[in-house]
């Protein structure tokens, strides 16, 4: 349970707006770890492509 699920429950003057500031942020968490994912897929991807290009070298010279 979430700290602002807490406040809410417990009757805090501005559960509301908690509310939707605890809703917001959990958009932009989820936005930013999608983010991160695909950075680091990006990231995967690209050490890959290094590593086969040292290799092409090798392969021109045989």
């Amino acid at each position: 349970m979430s700290v602002a699920s807490r406040l809410s429950e417990a009757g805090h003057y501005a559960s509301q707006q908690i509310k939707q500031i605890s809703t917001q942020l959990d958009q932009e968490w989820k936005s930013f770890a999608a983010a991160l994912d695909e950075r680091s897929t990006i990231l995967a991807m690209s050490a890959v492509f290094h590593q086969k290009s040292e290799q092409v070298p090798d392969f021109l010279f045989i």
